[in-house]
């Protein structure tokens, strides 16, 4: 599963079990919430180091498809390795923008000039939307147990 599905898939069980308790919000549906919440959160990182790493390669290969991807190390830095320019690896960016839902600003760039910087870089940013997602719906239904209480 590539991180994109999986943080879509995380925040849809996350939105079920949350709509699950509505009209019995009680202190332990709460609880209930923030686990769940917490547990994806876990099971995540735990897939998306894996997936960002396929996913960084397939797009390699489809900005430098006569390249040997498979040969590339994780520390390489793939502009030099794999000798794309500028324009290619706006294009890997933008890929990985489309295919993931992450922005990476230019600030940003030299964060993503390896494959194991660049799952880093993605499985972080995916962990953080994920979590803070979760911390704002934990909010959300602790304020509406708190106001009801």
């Amino acid at each position: 599963m590539d991180p994109t599905a999986a943080v879509q898939r995380a925040q849809e069980l996350l939105q079920n079990v949350s709509n699950s308790f509505s009209g019995r919000l009680g202190l332990s549906s709460v609880l209930d919430i923030v686990i769940v919440a917490l547990l994806l959160y876990w099971l995540l990182s735990l897939i998306a180091g894996t997936s960002a790493a396929t996913l960084v390669r397939g797009i390699l290969s489809e900005i430098a498809p006569d390249m040997d991807i498979a040969g590339l190390q994780a520390e390489d830095d793939m502009r030099d390795a794999l000798d794309i320019d500028s324009v290619d690896f706006l294009n890997f960016v933008a890929a990985l923008h489309e295919r993931t839902g992450i922005d990476i600003p230019e600030r940003d760039y030299p964060m993503v000039s390896t494959i194991a910087r660049c799952v880093d870089y993605l499985s972080r940013a995916a962990t953080d939307n994920l979590r803070s997602g979760a911390i704002d719906l934990a909010h959300q239904r602790l304020g509406c147990w708190l106001r009801a209480v």
